[in-house]
């Protein structure tokens, strides 16, 4: 505690520390505890962990994460993998230069003088300041990560329960609902005391000896007149407790009676669960979630795993799906091809997709999304143009999907529709089964194939007006191997970012470090930055310090403070 003090006030005093950042738009890909992905700036997943108004006066800021989050980071053996974040740290913007650093392949970071990315050298990982490097120079990038792999299964109640009009079947969800209807029937009218004929007479007879009319009874056991004059006309039954307050009050307790359940729970029972005998009663299973009380919500959504959803107004009801769907190599396909060649119109609640009749992938591209559609009982229709066809499917729930779930449409202006594109996060933990296909429709409809050799070495291009597509996809497409490349084209009315896609990675130097290549530095430029922070992570692993970020996939960078000196004092600091 006291050397860390001491180390804490000399930082105050110094002239000049070494702390070194990205900026703060630098794409990052992190994972929270829960393995769940977040594609982001790292200054904008950050700046959550910071509270302003505290560091408001400070130059250099630290945090310790108390919650899991991991990021991609290279072993020893130059594996890539996610590691866990230990902490963050930020400090002003204006305190050092900023230099934009571009390798072959589009990788591309803006990062501080003293920031270090890292080279190979006499068989070592080195770290190098960005202030020495030169165009030219090596430095160490990925060439295929491994992310997590998992069997993703979609909760249509859960995604859709929000959705006002949507519609459950449910056997299970019956069954309670019957079941609790019967308890608080029952609840409500209890048992009753059912008497013989003779037993009547003797307390009907008992009453009018003690000279006690009906009206007068009636008061002392608590119930109305009429109750005791259908009761002794032998028409109804009186309920448990007030039979043994009348036999108490004429002191008969000697006579006998069976206990039976009230009529009235019977017969609700059997209204129940009464057997749906035509289509038109059968539509009375169907409820609005929307209608059921927060009990029933509940059960639900826990222990119903037989529930048929539909949204209200769909194609009168026809159209439905079960609640799990399974992400699957079809529903990926459809979801590239959406991605390159698909819109949700924006009043009549259908979704097109585009199909060129005179595109070598036409064949493959229909056939995969008519699988999906008819696999999942969806209503399409086929409109046919010159060399060009359109697919257009008629679904709500689909619709919601791909706007609140996968996030990749939004209704609005065709012409402006593929700046909303996007990738879903949730495809980073897909099976690479599942990531291939989601690829493949993607590039089958929106690349050009330009190099028709080998099927082992092919290049697409691909242009899209989505940065979140230019930014996300290289590195979805290095966990299988490939690489991208997307820049910036600046046109009049909109921006458009070109892209090349390969399958394999051909300049890695011969460097012996399993997911990492060395490639040469094509652009260094000091540049300024607009934000008022620069960032840094702090990365458990069992070599040099590191994390990767940037774009087209990104650079390995080191960690907070490059020198020996810096990075003792900046240890010191964040783990304390």
């Amino acid at each position: 505690r006291k050397q860390f003090n001491v180390i804490k006030e000399l930082l105050k005093k110094a002239d000049e520390v070494y702390l070194a950042s990205v900026s703060y738009d630098t794409p990052l890909l992190v994972f929270d505890k829960d393995m769940k992905p977040i594609f982001t700036e790292i200054g904008r997943w950050a700046d959550k962990f910071f509270d302003n108004e505290l560091y408001e006066n400070q130059d250099r800021q630290q945090v310790l994460l108390n919650d899991d989050y991991f990021c991609l980071a290279f072993d020893k053996d130059g594996n890539i993998s996610l590691r866990r974040i230990r902490g963050i740290v930020r400090h002003r913007a204006n305190r050092h230069r900023i230099y934009r650093v571009k390798t072959e392949y589009g990788r591309e970071v803006h990062a501080t003088e003293h920031h270090s990315f890292f080279t190979y050298k006499d068989g070592e990982i080195v770290p190098v300041f960005t202030k020495d490097l030169n165009a030219g120079d090596m430095v160490l990038i990925p060439k295929k990560v491994n992310l997590p792999e998992k069997e993703i299964v979609l909760d249509l109640l859960n995604i859709l329960k929000d959705h006002p009009d949507i519609e459950i079947e449910s056997a299970k969800l019956e069954k309670y609902l019957i079941e609790r209807a019967y308890k608080r029937t029952h609840e409500f009218y209890g048992d009753v005391a059912v008497f013989n004929r003779e037993s009547i007479e003797e307390i009907k007879n008992k009453r009018i000896e003690k000279g006690l009319s009906q009206r007068e009874i009636a008061e002392m056991i608590g119930i109305t007149q009429s109750g005791i004059s259908v009761f002794e006309r032998g028409i109804s039954n009186l309920r448990l407790e007030n039979a043994r307050k009348l036999l108490e009050v004429l002191n008969l307790r000697h006579i006998g009676y069976s206990i039976k359940v009230d009529g009235r729970v019977i017969n609700t029972f059997n209204l129940c669960n009464k057997e749906h005998k035509s289509n038109k009663s059968k539509t009375r299973r169907k409820i609005l979630f929307a209608m059921l009380d927060e009990d029933a919500k509940r059960f639900l959504l826990d222990k119903c795993d037989d529930v048929i959803i539909r949204i209200k107004g769909t194609n009168g009801g026809r159209v439905s799906f079960k609640r799990y769907m399974h992400l699957d190599e079809y529903m990926a396909y459809f979801l590239g091809v959406f991605m390159a060649d698909g819109n949700i119109s924006v009043k009549q609640n259908f979704i097109r997709i585009y199909l060129g009749t005179k595109k070598p992938t036409y064949g493959e591209l229909k056939y995969n999304v008519l699988k999906f559609l008819e696999k999942n009982n969806i209503t399409y229709k086929v409109l046919n143009y010159n060399n060009l066809e359109e697919i257009r499917i008629y679904s709500k729930v689909l619709i919601y999907l791909l706007v609140n779930f996968f996030k990749i449409g939004k209704r609005g202006n065709i012409k402006r529709r593929g700046e909303h594109k996007d990738i879903p996060d949730i495809m980073f933990i897909a099976k690479n089964s599942v990531k291939e296909a989601f690829v493949k429709g993607y590039l089958n409809s929106d690349g050009a194939v330009i190099n028709r050799g080998r099927r082992a070495n092919q290049k697409w291009l691909i242009t899209t007006a989505s940065s979140n597509i230019a930014r996300k996809l290289p590195y979805l497409l290095l966990s299988l191997g490939y690489t991208a490349n997307f820049n910036l084209i600046n046109r009049k009315k909109t921006n458009i970012w070109c892209g090349y896609v390969s399958n394999t990675f051909r300049k890695d130097r011969g460097v012996p470090l399993k997911d990492i290549a060395m490639v040469k530095i094509e652009e260094i430029e000091e540049i300024k930055t607009e934000h008022p922070y620069v960032y840094d992570l702090s990365v458990e692993t069992n070599t040099h310090g590191n994390f990767i970020c940037g774009l087209n996939g990104g650079i390995c960078q080191h960690n907070t403070d490059s020198g020996r000196e810096g990075e003792l004092i900046g240890r010191l600091i964040l783990y304390h």
